[in-house]
């Protein structure tokens, strides 16, 4: 965010000096001008701050000054009041802000934070306050944003001397009038002043604070023209605040009072947002909707995944976008008229279809809430509670409404049914026995279910999807809502009066002991004592309860005032953390007196008691037998866990670098063992000691110091020497996978940037070290236990990045006291004397802590080139030495390719694969490696060079063997990465399969195009082999086209680029190229549809690469596809003309992609009428790509027009069709021998395949009847027809099991409809069928099965009355 917010780099000095001198300036310049002895410092500063205290201006001195930063860490002494320490620090005149508000808090007598917070804030008042709202704009004038990070700094001076307080800040700001801009809030925010969660959360008023967000972000989206970078700065970090704590992950304990406060602001603030842009988009006027509508479009950002950089988890997203879809999709449905037209067709026709779509359409609208539609009980009771509805005016409707409602009681969820018989329907009194009957069926069915009537509230739901667990509760809700209703009428409600006659056991067990549970009462009576009372004088209450809970409220008063109920005093932990405290300083003693080991045991005994006392062992096997779970995003600790924990390493820290002193750490740190095993045995504060050291480490890497990086680096050693095993929450990986805690640690130290690289330096040589020194004498076989495998691989990988010299030298061979205590400027000198060590050199050669290139690989994916130490050409000179000379050089035993440059290519492709599939940790804000930030393009440009090489090696070879074969490693590859996915049909493997071909396809398309055609040489001669790129196209590819039946136009001209290129090498160049497309055409038809779909564009390009490499003549085969358009042209403009000699499937190509394209409303009868020749295959094959088409319209509807133009297409095609019955020859089985069905399964994705059905029945039904008359007549029709009524049912029920994109679509697709049309159909045509074309009786029965009774009952009444002379002959098809 750095390159975001530079406009506040600058500091205010280059912008004052020119007005006048601060006084920290003329200050500065008298120090220069004499340097003072330290009597006369003591007395200036005395005088200084004596002249402060007589006509000091605090507010003007918070903007001036501008003082040193002061880096803190947990580890640090604690400033406290009176601390000499601390006191030395004022008084030297370090700042003299601190100096002279520390005078004043002493004279007022009031805290010093106190007093530097509301200092802070009157000065921020006073520059930065609008008190015109209506004019309030939330960006900062440059003046003011220099004048805000001057105020930052003092701020961040005072915190660093415990001067300034967070929390009295927030509610200071808020208690202002009017409201501040929301740059300044946000600035405070990044510069980690007061984060914006504090914010919201100091204000207790949600109203407020939700109505202050949104004025703001209104007006934020209002201004994103003045400044885009800022506004979208500020949009990116406010809204990434407001989604992570509105769609939080489920936890088990109880949110706080404070997060549910905060999740209310957020949440609300969001719904307004959305509501806000919703109502642009319906009620703005034309004139004013530009600006609004461009305000409404910079809000819809907030869709964007890229906004968030991460860090939101992918489950708080998929809520969000979940919850946004549905408050769009219900945003003022209207849909009372549907219903009332349902419900009046279904009384008058005695339509059961249409009653029960009403029932269903409203109980589904009922669950989406109050805000789309009343409750179902509401709803029940207006719709048939009275004698106008719509069952009342005979008794013919009253029975149909009751045997509907009792035919639905096996199957009714019990909300519903306590719905109807709570409200039953209205009866008149003759018929009330039917009622009674059915309500008889009902209270049996719910008695069966194990559902009470008589415990449901009274002010309950009965539709409710949820009972209340406990039916006390309900009776508490009852009784609030009862005073609630009372206190605003001043009567008793009708449902506590009917309940009390015709519910009286729920009245007096449930509501009465509810409404009188003693308690203290008031001295001035409120609303429930008034309700109380005013249901005792309505002889509501029995004289004996009411009695009885008069005593109780009066005991309860005699206890209080004896003081029964204490508070549990606090301070009873403050004994155990004090002896902690002081049994670590001993051990700390110990250590540095160079005690024994025996001394130093019972030591750590005593500090483990000490652990106990604070925090008691669970000795539970259920709660030790569980993994330890490490929270990568928030550490969720208490404070005293965060004393407790910060003191235990704090202590270990400083006691490492006691130990060091006297010598390395092979026979002086035994003590520290044993202290991280008896953590080991302490869980609970095992767990939060990690989870402390992981957050630390992770996100406070770059401010801890060599001392903090030597102690805990050391505790990481000896965790890992102690098989501690984690699994992580909130990473994005697998949370039941146990993990070692190091190589957890180590694969979240992330070497991304400079900072990030230089840490993991540090703390990766510390460790390694500490570990080679700890176990020097040890084989390395027992070495490999003791040390992470992943720092080992890391060092690898740091250091020959971060230092050049180790590329091409060597240095010492040791490692000494001073490579493990960090001297001032020794941690280069020690890293490389680490990456030199003998030991390690002998470790890595082992498989497991060997760095591979695929490890280098995936680490330097991840390195962002904006953040890089390394410059872009550095860089690459460090890319290409690695993938040169230290992998593809090195032997195989070494970890390298041994020359191998297919191997190479072939691990860098895999690697960029798994690079983009790979699950990154949350909090790092790290993009995937297709995404801007990354060195992708960098890897990627060294496959390109790698396969360069190759291509340079195979033309040589090419030219000098006689016998050679170009391998498609590519290819191989490919196949060796989708065979492990196996076909599967669960959505998300599909989904990952058609992700890694996107990838796939995207690495094609950037290496040479010659990769995807196989050359080999027999002798004299080369030849040319498409097999495996045609295979690719037509099992993957075809699942990720372009437009139905073509591809991308970049995947279609690389493959023609690459075949003219290939070509030079043969002999006859143009016979080759035509002898391969001709191929083509059966082989792989879907790269000539594309080529005819793409050939305006493509046909430049491969006549200018021809006439760059090729030799004589152009291939026949471009020249007859150049004929083709022509021809296709000619056609569309009305010229009776011959076809080219071509296939009838590229002249049906190009015809039908050249029709696409026209704008005037020419039809295709009209086009078709210009043919004079026989062509019906061809008019077969233009059936299929318009029925092709005609899918992708149902898929992905745009609007009606588009869907009828595909739907008239097919028609007129079928039309003019000699013999109409030949187009079932598309929807025979794929496996049949016709070309044409060939063809379609090379070309039709799965999804495509399988709307087929719906394809079919959809041209089928709109046809003319007299065309549908003459199918009949042809002997393939009833089993075409019946074939896809059966795949069309299966759709139906089934629904389409794909991952790719198009599945969200079927939800627009009313299959169920058509199924009720074509099912229709089906028993017409099985009875009109002529009985020359009924035979072969066990393959119809066959293809019907079972999957629909009544169909199946219809064609076994057809083939029985039809003569058995016609029943069993042959298979003609």
């Amino acid at each position: 965010m750095s390159g975001d917010i530079s406009f506040l780099s600058g500091t205010c000095s280059q912008s004052v000096a020119s007005q006048k001198r601060s006084f920290s300036a003329l200050l500065a310049e008298r120090r220069l001008k004499r340097k003072p002895v330290a009597e006369n410092e003591k007395e200036l500063q005395e005088a200084a701050v004596h002249l402060l205290n007589r006509h000091q201006n605090l507010g003007d001195l918070l903007v001036e000054e501008n003082p040193v930063p002061y880096k803190k860490t947990y580890l640090d002494e604690e400033n406290k009041p009176g601390n000499s320490k601390f006191s030395a620090k004022i008084t030297n005149g370090d700042s003299l802000l601190v100096s002279a508000l520390y005078d004043l808090a002493s004279t007022y007598g009031i805290p010093v934070g106190v007093l530097a917070t509301r200092k802070v804030v009157e000065k921020i008042l006073e520059l930065f306050l609008t008190y015109d709202e209506s004019s309030q704009s939330i960006l900062l004038t440059s003046e003011k944003r220099e004048i805000l990070v001057c105020l930052t700094k003092s701020i961040k001076d005072l915190r660093s001397q415990n001067a300034f307080s967070r929390q009295i800040f927030c509610q200071e700001i808020w208690s202002a009038k009017h409201s501040l801009p929301l740059e300044l809030i946000w600035y405070l925010h990044k510069e980690n002043i007061t984060s914006l969660e504090e914010f919201l959360e100091s204000n207790r008023n949600s109203v407020a604070v939700s109505g202050w967000l949104c004025r703001n972000l209104n007006l934020l989206c209002g201004e994103m023209n003045r400044e885009t970078n800022i506004c979208h700065c500020i949009l990116s970090d406010v809204v990434t605040v407001l989604v992570r704590y509105s769609f939080q992950e489920a936890n088990e304990k109880e949110p706080s009072v404070k997060l549910k406060r905060i999740h209310q602001v957020c949440i609300t603030t969001m719904n307004e947002m959305l509501s806000w842009v919703l109502e642009v988009v319906i009620n703005e006027k034309v004139e004013e909707k530009t600006s609004k509508e461009n305000a409404a479009k910079f809000w819809i950002k907030v869709y964007d995944v890229c906004l968030y950089q991460g860090a939101i988890a992918a489950a708080s997203l998929r809520q969000f976008f979940t919850h946004s879809l549905t408050y769009i999709l219900t945003y003022k449905p209207q849909f009372k008229e549907l219903l009332s037209r349902l419900l009046k067709n279904a009384f008058e026709n005695y339509d059961t279809e249409s009653l029960i779509t009403a029932f269903l359409l409203v109980r589904q609208a009922s669950l989406e809430g109050p805000a789309v539609f009343n409750s179902y009980s509401d709803w029940f009771k207006n719709s048939f509670g009275n004698a106008s509805s719509y069952h009342g005016n005979c008794k013919k409707s009253l029975v149909f409404l009751l045997k509907f409602l009792s035919d639905l009681v096996p199957f009714e969820p019990p909300q519903y049914l306590k719905v109807h018989v709570f409200y039953p329907p209205y009866v008149p009194a003759k018929y009330r026995s039917s009622l009674l009957e059915y309500i008889t069926v009902a209270k049996t069915r719910l008695s069966d279910l194990k559902v009470s009537v008589e415990d449901m509230g009274l002010f309950e739901d009965p539709s409710a999807a949820e009972a209340p667990t406990q039916v006390q509760c309900q009776a508490e809700k009852d009784v609030e809502k009862a005073i609630a209703l009372f206190e605003n009428s001043g009567r008793i409600p009708a449902s506590v009066m009917e309940a009390s006659i015709f519910r009286r056991p729920y009245y007096m067990s449930k509501f009465l002991p509810a409404l009188l549970t003693p308690r203290l009462l008031p001295n001035k009576p409120d609303s429930k004592v008034s309700f109380i009372e005013s249901l005792r004088k309505a002889e509501k209450i029995p004289a004996n309860v009411y009695s009885l809970y008069i005593q109780s409220c009066e005991k309860m008063k005699q206890q209080n005032n004896e003081g029964a109920f204490q508070e549990m005093d606090m301070a009873q932990l403050q004994e155990p953390c004090h002896l902690l405290n002081t049994a670590l300083d001993e051990l700390s003693s110990l250590i540095s007196g160079q005690s024994k080991l025996e001394d130093i045991t019972p030591q750590i005994s005593l500090i483990s008691n000490h652990l106990r006392n604070i925090m008691p062992h669970n000795s539970n096997e259920t709660y030790l037998s569980m993994p330890l779970k490490l929270d990568v995003l928030t550490p969720k600790l208490e404070p005293l866990e965060n004393k407790v924990t910060d003191n235990i390493l704090k202590n270990f820290c400083q006691n490492i670098l006691h130990a060091s002193k006297f010598g390395p750490p092979d026979g002086n740190v035994c003590w520290a063992s044993v202290f991280v095993k008896m953590l080991c045995d302490h869980r609970q504060i095992l767990q939060i000691v990690l989870t402390r050291l992981l957050h630390l480490i992770c996100h406070q890497g770059s401010s801890l110091t060599g001392v903090h990086i030597l102690g805990l680096s050391a505790f990481v050693i000896h965790l890992h020497e102690s098989k501690i095993k984690v699994t992580l929450v909130n990473s994005g990986v697998d949370c039941d996978n146990l993990i070692d805690f190091a190589e957890c640690l180590n694969d979240l130290m992330l070497c991304n940037s400079e900072e990030s690289t230089t840490f993991c330096s540090k703390f990766c040589t510390a460790a390694l070290t500490y570990g080679f020194c700890m176990w020097n004498s040890a084989s390395v076989e027992e070495i490999k236990a003791c040390i992470p495998k992943g720092f080992c691989k890391k060092i690898q990988y740091i250091i020959p990045r971060l230092y050049a010299e180790v590329r091409f030298g060597s240095f010492e061979d040791e490692i000494t006291r001073n490579s493990i205590v960090p001297p001032s400027c020794g941690w280069k000198k020690s890293a490389l004397a680490l990456y030199n060590y003998h030991k390690l050199k002998e470790l890595v050669m082992l498989p497991e802590f060997k760095l591979t290139f695929k490890d280098w690989v995936m680490a330097e994916l991840d390195v962002q080139p904006g953040k890089d130490f390394l410059s872009d050409m550095e860089r690459q000179e460090y890319q290409r030495w690695i993938c040169y000379q230290q992998y593809l050089s090195s032997s195989f035993i070494f970890g390298g390719f041994a020359g191998d440059l297919e191997s190479e290519c072939s691990v860098i492709i895999n690697t960029l694969v798994e690079h983009s599939q790979r699950s990154k940790v949350l909090y790092c804000n790290m993009s995937n490696g297709l995404e801007h930030g990354t060195c992708y393009s960098d890897i990627l440009c060294r496959l390109q060079e790698i396969t360069l090489d190759l291509e340079l090696m195979w033309t040589r070879k090419m030219f000098t063997d006689d016998m050679y074969e170009k391998r498609p490693f590519l290819f191989n590859v490919i196949k060796e990465r989708l065979t492990k996915l196996q076909e599967s049909q669960d959505i998300s493997s599909q989904l990952i399969r058609q992700q890694e071909i996107e990838v796939i396809t995207r690495i094609i398309l950037t290496l040479s195009p010659t990769v995807l055609l196989k050359l080999y040489k027999d002798r004299s001669k080369v030849y040319l082999s498409c097999e495996e790129f045609w295979n690719f196209v037509n099992t993957e590819q075809k699942n990720s086209c372009f437009r139905g039946c073509v591809l991308q136009y970049s995947l279609t001209a690389h493959f023609f680029r690459g075949l003219v290129n290939s070509s030079i090498f043969c002999e006859n160049p143009h016979l080759v190229v035509s002898k391969l497309l001709t191929e083509c055409i059966t082989a792989c038809p879907l790269l000539i549809s594309s080529a005819a779909f793409w050939w305006l564009k493509l046909e430049p390009v491969l006549q200018s690469q021809w006439n760059r490499v090729g030799r004589g003549q152009q291939a026949a085969a471009l020249g007859m596809m150049a004929e083709c358009q022509a021809w296709a042209k000619r056609s569309l403009c009305g010229e009776v003309n011959h076809p080219p000699s071509d296939s009838p499937f590229v002249l049906a190509s190009f015809l039908y992609f050249s029709f696409l394209k026209r704008t005037d409303n020419c039809s295709m009868t009209a086009v078709l009428g210009t043919m004079c020749d026989d062509n019906e295959q061809m008019l077969i094959f233009l059936l299929f790509l318009s029925l092709v088409d005609l899918i992708n319209v149902h898929l992905h509807p745009k609007d009606n027009t588009d869907l009828a133009k595909a739907q008239k297409c097919c028609t007129d095609i079928v039309k003019c069709l000699e013999d109409v019955g030949q187009m079932l020859v598309i929807f025979n089985d794929f496996d049949a021998e016709q070309e044409i069905n060939k063809t379609m399964k090379k070309m039709m994705s799965d999804v495509e395949i399988q709307m087929l059905p719906f394809a079919f029945y959809s041209l089928l039904l709109s046809l003319d009847p007299k065309v549908r008359d003459c199918i009949l007549q042809h002997k393939d029709f009833l089993r075409t027809v019946l074939r896809m009524y059966i795949e069309l049912l299966k759709l139906s029920l089934d629904g389409c099991r794909t991952g790719s994109k198009e599945d969200q679509s079927y939800e627009q697709i009313n299959v169920i409809e058509l199924v009720t049309t074509a099912k229709k159909f089906l028993l017409q045509v099985i009875s009109q069928t002529p009985e020359r074309n009924i035979f072969n009786r066990k393959q119809l029965e066959a293809i019907c099965g079972n999957h629909d009774p009544e169909v199946k009952a219809a064609l076994a009444f057809r083939l029985q009355a039809t003569g058995n002379d016609f029943l069993d002959g042959p298979d003609l098809l």
